[in-house]
């Protein structure tokens, strides 16, 4: 199976909210600035960099709050081992 193929089908099991999320990615990756390579990025003011950079976090910052749908894995594993050996 290549990667479209295996990229077609995942999508065919994920649920709305899911597909929503998907989809303001996909968007996001087509904007002008997101599709840039590394060494344009690079050559940018870094004001335009920072700006960049502010909306792509700002985009994604919704699913690394804890209890979000992106985060599920994380607290999933964390639970099974034993994070706070500090104290």
């Amino acid at each position: 199976m290549n990667t479209r193929q295996e990229l077609l089908s995942t999508i065919e099991q994920l649920s709305e909210e899911q597909l929503s999320s998907l989809l303001d990615l996909a968007r996001s990756l087509t904007q002008a600035g997101s599709s840039l390579d590394r060494r344009t990025f690079l050559r940018l003011p870094a004001e335009e960099r920072d700006r960049i950079l502010a909306e792509q976090a700002e985009f994604v910052a919704a699913e690394f709050q804890p209890g979000s749908e992106g985060m599920e894995w994380v607290e999933q594993y964390v639970e099974d081992e034993d994070w706070d050996d500090e104290q």
